[in-house]
Order: C-alpha cells, then structure tokens, then sequence
C-alpha cells in the first residue's frame, strides 16, 4: 500500500523504514504540531481508539 499525501507518496505505510517514519512525524510535527504527535505517539491522543489516518496509525504505538 503506497500512500499519496502530502508529498509523502514514495513511503510504502506497511513496510516503512524508521527513515521512513522520521518523515511521517517530520511532516505531522508541522502540520498538526508537537502535542499531537506527542499524544499520538502515547496512544493517548485518540482515547484507547486507534486513528483511521493511516499516517497517525504508523506513529501509534498502541497500532504497531
């Protein structure tokens, strides 16, 4: 599954590399700012539901 968003369409969401994923939280940082990715990255973000973003869902710990 290839992802086409936000300049981000070379980045396979279901074998990304941790290069791969510095690049989805560099991109989320700046669009959606740090607390999100920060609650994101806890799974606190979305109360013990997963996110449907598959973006968010490559940072969730809680989706990994």
């Amino acid at each position: 599954m290839t992802s086409e968003i936000d300049g981000l369409n070379d980045i396979d969401l279901k074998h990304a590399s941790e290069e791969d994923k510095e690049k989805v939280e560099a991109k989320l940082r700046a669009e959606k700012g740090d607390d999100h990715v920060d609650q994101l990255k806890a799974g606190t973000l979305y109360k013990d539901s997963c996110p449907a973003d598959p973006y968010e869902k490559l940072m969730c710990e809680a989706c990994q």
